[in-house]
Parts: C-alpha cells; sequence; structure tokens
C-alpha cells in the first residue's frame, strides 16, 4: 500500500514543530517557502511563542539534515519519509497564483508535488485564505484545530511554561545532564581540541549555534539596540542553557522595551535555573503587578514560590493561573500541585 503523503503550510509546523514525527509511515514534503519562512520569524516576529517554535523546529529539521540530504530524502525512524521540495519555474502550476507571495508559492509547489505523485495526498493547513484557494485549486486539505491557549500545543505541554521552564522535576534533571553534556563539548572545542575529534551531533549543534550567534551580533554590531536582535541572542544562549549570557542580553533588551513582560518573564526563568530564587520572583512579581493576566508569569511564580517553600504564595499564584488558562495539560499540571498543596496546608494547620 502506498504512503499517503503530506505537504505541511507553515503554520502547521509552528502550530507542532514535532509534526513531522507525529505523522507515522508518510512521504513528508516541506515546501522550500516554509523553511524561508521560519527564518523570518525567527528574527522579526513580535511574538515570542511562534520565534520559539520557529526556531525549534529549525532545530529538528537541521538534526534530520546529519542524516542525509533533505532535497532527496530522509527516512525517519517512523517509517516516514521527509523531504523539501523546490519550486520549478518551468513546471505548470495554476495562472492565478502570484509565485511572489508566499502562501501562493507553497499552494503552487504542492500543485507540482501532486502532478509528480500518485496516492492519498494532503496539504495540512490552517490558514483560511490559503484553505479557500486550495479548494478552488483541487488540492486536498487537511485543516487542523487551534487549541484555547495557543501557547499549550503540543511543544508547549512537553516544555512546561515560560520558555522551557520544566516543572515536572525529573525533566530538570534531563535537562541538566544535557547541559553539562554541551558544556563540556564546549570546554573541549576552547581548549583547542579539532571540531572533526568531537562526536557528529555536538560538532553540528556547535557549528549551528556559532552561526545564529554570529548572525545577531552582526545586526547588533550595525545597531546596539536592535531589539529583536538582543532577544534573539538572548534566546539563543536560553537554547544552549547559557543562562548569563542570556541574562545580560534580556537586560540589554529591557532598557530598549523596560515593559515587556516576556523578555522579564525569560529572564526570571534564567534566573531560576540559575538558583537565583530570590530575582526569579522579584522579576515575575514585577510583570504580575503590572500585566495581571499573563499567564506564564503567574505560573513560572507560582513554580518559584513552590520551590522556596512559600505554599501559600504558591498557592494563590497557580489559582490566577486556572482562572486564565483553565483547560490543558499545563492546567492539569497546576490543579496537581495546588492539590498537593493544600493537603500540605492541611497537614500544617493551615487553612
Amino acid at each position: 500500500m502506498k504512503k499517503p503523503t503530506y505537504i505541511l503550510d507553515t503554520n502547521a509546523i509552528l502550530y507542532n514543530p514535532e509534526i513531522i514525527y507525529d505523522l507515522e509511515d508518510a512521504d513528508i514534503v516541506i515546501p522550500q517557502v516554509v523553511l524561508q519562512e521560519l527564518d523570518k520569524i525567527k528574527l522579526t516576529s513580535n511574538d515570542r511563542d511562534l520565534r520559539y517554535r520557529a526556531r525549534r523546529a529549525s532545530r529538528f529539521l537541521f538534526n534530520i539534515a546529519e542524516k542525509g540530504s533533505l532535497t532527496e530524502g530522509i527516512e525517519l525512524e517512523n517509517g516516514s519519509n521527509v523531504r523539501i521540495a523546490m519550486f520549478d519555474p518551468n513546471k505548470s502550476y495554476p495562472d492565478n497564483l502570484a509565485i511572489k507571495n508566499s502562501d501562493d508559492k507553497i499552494l503552487a509547489i504542492a500543485y507540482q508535488v501532486i502532478n509528480e505523485l500518485d496516492g492519498d495526498i494532503t496539504l495540512v493547513t490552517n490558514d483560511l485564505n490559503m484553505l479557500l484557494k486550495a479548494q478552488i485549486i483541487g488540492l486536498s486539505i487537511h485543516r487542523f484545530a487551534e487549541e484555547p491557549a495557543t501557547f499549550l500545543e503540543k511543544i508547549g505541554s512537553r516544555l512546561r511554561l515560560g520558555r522551557r521552564f520544566k516543572t515536572a522535576y525529573p525533566f530538570i534533571i534531563v535537562l541538566l545532564i544535557g547541559a553539562f553534556a554541551v558544556f563540556m563539548g564546549m570546554q573541549v572545542i576552547n581548549a583547542g581540541t579539532p571540531k572533526s575529534d568531537l562526536p557528529p551531533e555536538l560538532q553540528a549543534q556547535y557549528e549551528f549555534f556559532k552561526i545564529k550567534e554570529q548572525e545577531y551580533k552582526r545586526i547588533l554590531s550595525d545597531d546596539p539596540k536592535n531589539f529583536e536582535a538582543l532577544v534573539g541572542l538572548g534566546n539563543l544562549y536560553f537554547d544552549n542553557q547559557q543562562y548569563q549570557q542570556a541574562i545580560d542580553y534580556y537586560r540589554k533588551a529591557l532598557k530598549v522595551q523596560p515593559n515587556n513582560p516576556d523578555v522579564r518573564t525569560d529572564m526570571a526563568i534564567c534566573y531560576f535555573y540559575l538558583n537565583l530564587n530570590d530575582l526569579a520572583v522579584s522579576e515575575l512579581e514585577k510583570v504580575v503587578k503590572s500585566y495581571p493576566n499573563h499567564a506564564k508569569a503567574h505560573y513560572n511564580l507560582a513554580v518559584v514560590y513552590r520551590r522556596i517553600g512559600r505554599l501559600e504564595a504558591a498557592k494563590s499564584e497557580f489559582e490566577a493561573f486556572l482562572k486564565l488558562v483553565p483547560y490543558g495539560p499545563d492546567a492539569e499540571f497546576a490543579a496537581n500541585q495546588l492539590n498537593a498543596i493544600n493537603e500540605l496546608l492541611k497537614q500544617r494547620g493551615v487553612q
């Protein structure tokens, strides 16, 4: 039986950066335009969650590319094959598509793929305009449904709140082990060991990190107050567990936009990972005071309070979070934590 083919739109990958692993035993096609859009979002989007998802998706594709050529197709462990499809101006596509437009170019690529292949071929998107255009030109489509709180989609539930605030403590141990491995790899590199002597995965991660670091620093050399670049570099260091460096750039970003709650929340999480709990509390309290509907700040503040034993304060923050986000994996986690805190308070005779 021939495998089904799924053509992924940008918003499908942003909604779930791990979608290629969830589509088992399938041929997965990613239009080359999608890669360009992911790169653009990583640098220019004002939405911190979107920037993180775009970076996450790019990292997944980068890791897959180590196994072969994405243009030719790479076999995954789940039985699927993933490849990048390029637009071919010499092949036919519907006349009503303007290929200078990214969405239309994705549709044109999808049209060309369908003309090359037989079988069950589906375009996966949630863009209403693209859905309508796809129907007009006869493409089979699949529309996914957004969750009530977009930051609590699959990748968010796995990585918890904030940026990567892992409140399930076994996951923190895994993170620390990974951070130590990366740190030791960096030490080897900095000590002068040829990169060819490093494990291929670590070498590729290091090279990818350096490319992105240099890209942001190049922007900042021309414009030291470029907010997007300052935050991007902070996020890059955050992703690589270099929390003090991330804090340095988040501070610079906050000098440009002192009232940005997302950057301040991310900086607080860095303090948390560095065991600077008082600073984490101070920054998160500033956020919830100025932005009482900032769900992530309430959640993260509750976790810090829980860690340092301020149970009644943690209870209050978890309750505030659940009023804002009553459903989803993180809401379930918060409710479980709230039940545990209530039990502890009861044991201590606190009503």
